[in-house]
């Protein structure tokens, strides 16, 4: 299996009905591996990238916790190996060679976490990913990407992007800034997260 390293943008809301989205970018490629979660499960990366800060350990603190108790144990890498009718399969492989089965929401969530790497195979990049200019990254999901590492041919047209949005029934002016609900919503919208629970 030959694997590209993929830099994570974040999670995102996409469309009218507010989608929750990863995306993830291929160093190499420059495209974009889209992720669906549901809202439930992508809130712990969307408060982490707000700037919340939970009173008590979340899930990524204890794992991470535990891992580095471990002398000279680490995270060797997150990999996202399969793709099968829209389900993805991660692992979470660590420097002693384990590997522990993860959902990929979890899995890129303590990558995260931890400024660990996170790899795409190869053949799975090719199946599910799609092409978005960095001129869409910006206009639709106020995303500034790096440029991509390699020279890249651009389509000439976005096909693969509106192929995207048709499968999900958005239309182009759907996406207008304003309209997305792209912006991360803000930590006081989410009332009794500051409080101190048990």
């Amino acid at each position: 299996m030959a694997f590209q390293e993929v830099d994570c943008l974040g999670a995102r809301f996409i469309g009218p009905d507010e989608h929750c989205c990863i995306l993830l970018r291929g160093n190499d490629s420059g495209r974009i591996l889209p992720i669906w979660v549901t809202y439930h499960d992508v809130m712990p990366m969307v408060m982490r990238d707000s700037g919340y800060i939970p009173n008590r350990p979340q899930k990524y603190d204890i794992f991470s916790d535990l891992l580095f108790q471990q002398d000279g144990v680490g995270l060797e890498e997150i990999r996202i190996s399969s793709y099968y009718q829209g389900v993805f399969i991660a692992s979470i492989v660590l420097s002693d060679g384990r590997e522990f089965d993860a959902r990929p929401v979890d899995a890129i969530g303590f990558a995260q976490h931890v400024l660990g790497r996170i790899v795409v195979d190869e053949e799975v990049m090719q199946q599910a990913s799609i092409f978005i200019s960095d001129d869409d990254m910006q206009r639709y999901f106020e995303i500034y990407p790096e440029p991509s590492k390699k020279s890249v041919p651009v389509p000439d047209s976005d096909e693969d992007f509106q192929a995207l949005l048709s499968e999900m029934g958005i239309r182009e002016e759907d996406l207008e800034l304003g309209d997305l609900g792209s912006e991360l919503p803000d930590i006081d919208d989410f009332p009794g997260l500051d409080e101190d629970k048990n």
